[in-house]
């Protein structure tokens, strides 16, 4: 039995340096629900370069709300994209969370994340974390306060290639960043509310922030959005289709709006108005040329 044996003496030669951490462990592919129940339970086992893999499906409940990444750099993703994988929060909490210094390495990406209520960021809330946020559907979240899609505090995430639509905050329905530089890019940022302030769309607040080739449009804000110079140069009318639109509010309609002490970069990004009143988002603007 030459072959097991062989087998058994390379076990015995491997095991000490692995257990040593002279040698990488392997990475992992966790499968749910099918390994483990839930999103949490397969973070909780997970190291760092593994795989969480979810399968199609809805999902609610414990386990499926409030998921900390933990600090791990791992990647979170859907078997089959955000149109068949769905994080139902049920108004419970937010989707996910990132606190614990995670780094481009953790990245959450390929689900829908809907119904989702915090404080502060309603699906993703990142807390001194720079996570990757890449392409989800965002849908239908609240903020009582900031950021009803995603709130960035101290924090330099990717947001790429998302679906952030119909969601609801205080002041910035979609994506909210304080003393934050993230990198927001190829994002469709529709349909989103501020209720009680600015930034129906965006909003960046002491923030050095890079946004690239971006849709943002059919917002709305209670107070200023405002825009960019490119967005001014080439403004319209938002026409994007969204599956279920907030009943608007008698105020300005807006994009972005941004607080000008560490401005942020805009390239080739298009950022109309919902017209709604005589206040466009291309009517103010906080962006520097470029």
């Amino acid at each position: 039995m030459p072959g097991p044996f062989a087998a058994f003496i390379r076990v015995l030669l491997v095991l000490p340096l692995l257990l040593s951490g002279a040698l990488p462990l392997a990475a992992a592919e966790i499968k749910v629900p099918s390994d483990v129940i839930t999103i949490q339970d397969a973070i909780d086992i997970a190291a760092d370069g593994d795989t969480v893999l979810v399968a199609d499906g809805s999902y609610t409940g414990k386990g499926f709300f409030n998921i900390s990444f933990k600090g791990k750099a791992i990647t979170v993703t859907s078997e089959n994209g955000p149109e068949v994988c769905i994080i139902d929060c049920n108004n419970e909490g937010r989707g996910f969370i990132f606190e614990n210094g995670e780094g481009p390495g953790s990245v959450l990406n390929g689900f829908t994340i809907q119904s989702g209520k915090a404080h502060h960021g309603g699906a993703v809330y990142c807390y001194y974390a720079s996570p990757t946020i890449s392409n989800n559907i965002l849908y239908f979240n609240t903020a009582v306060y900031r950021g009803g899609a995603i709130h960035c505090y101290e924090s330099s995430p990717v947001i790429e290639w998302n679906v952030i639509s119909s969601n609801l905050a205080g002041w910035a329905g979609g994506i909210n960043c304080y003393r934050s530089s993230p990198s927001i890019r190829n994002n469709q940022v529709t349909f989103n509310t501020a209720s009680q302030g600015e930034g129906g769309g965006l909003r960046f607040d002491d923030s050095a922030s890079v946004l690239v080739n971006n849709l943002v449009a059919g917002n709305i804000a209670f107070t200023w959005g405002g825009g960019s110079p490119a967005a001014r140069q080439g403004c319209r009318s938002a026409t994007a289709p969204s599956p279920r639109i907030r009943p608007p509010i008698t105020a300005a309609a807006s994009a972005a709006w941004s607080r000008p002490r560490h401005p942020s970069a805009v390239r080739s990004s298009t950022m109309t108005r919902r017209p709604m009143g005589p206040r466009s988002a291309c009517a103010r603007t906080t962006f520097p040329p470029r």
